[in-house]
């Protein structure tokens, strides 16, 4: 019965969005775009002692080069205003046969998955291949460990559109995570430096 309500109110929430496109301009095109207010919208949980990532916006790009998923994704974290002013690189993690989303995707329960990503990472982008859905490309926010990402299907579903049946994770094509720049990780491994030099003097 829960998930039954779950999938009702998420495919109310996609309707009720796709009536509220918003058309962002990047440096390579315009985008429309449907952003997810969080207000409205409650997207948490825990599961797995993983908190669930949630998806800020999503639109559907039929060119899935490097190039144009940067572009939109630079274009939506500007809207929200988000720090970035240009992301320079993602890091593409491809799915082209059901044994590599096996090997990638580990199942935490439900319609919860987790996976590793190569950098660390707090947004990373996920597009749908399959068809039947009106937007294919979603921005997440990675809320837990920047060196994982972990998704509801049921999210990616509802805010896909899909008219089909049995959407799964084989639908996924790839994920593209934005690295997290370099100066942040410098200072953070400066601030661990201090604390353990710190530490030391304390006891010498």
């Amino acid at each position: 019965m829960k998930s039954i309500l779950n999938t009702f109110l998420i495919a109310t929430m996609a309707v009720s969005f796709n009536a509220e496109a918003v058309l962002i301009d990047g440096s390579l095109g315009s985008y429309e775009t449907e952003f997810v207010d969080p207000d409205v919208v409650d997207q948490s949980g825990v599961v797995g002692g993983l908190n669930i990532d949630p998806i800020l916006a999503y639109t559907s790009l039929d060119n899935s080069g490097d190039a144009t998923e940067m572009d939109w994704m630079t274009a939506a974290l500007d809207h929200m205003g988000d720090p970035y002013d240009t992301i320079w690189t993602l890091e593409k993690i491809e799915f082209s046969t059901n044994a590599d989303s096996d090997d990638y995707w580990t199942l935490l329960e439900g319609d919860i998955y987790t996976g590793d990503l190569a950098y660390g990472t707090s947004h990373y982008l996920i597009k749908i291949g399959s068809g039947n859905v009106e937007y294919n490309t979603f921005l997440y926010q990675n809320l837990d460990s920047l060196l994982q990402a972990t998704i509801s299907l049921e999210w990616l579903e509802g805010f896909s559109g899909f008219t089909g049946n049995n959407f799964d994770v084989y639908r996924i094509s790839h994920i593209s995570a934005v690295p997290v720049p370099a100066a942040i990780w410098l200072f953070g491994s400066a601030l661990l430096g201090l604390a353990g030099f710190s530490n030391r003097r304390k006891f010498v």
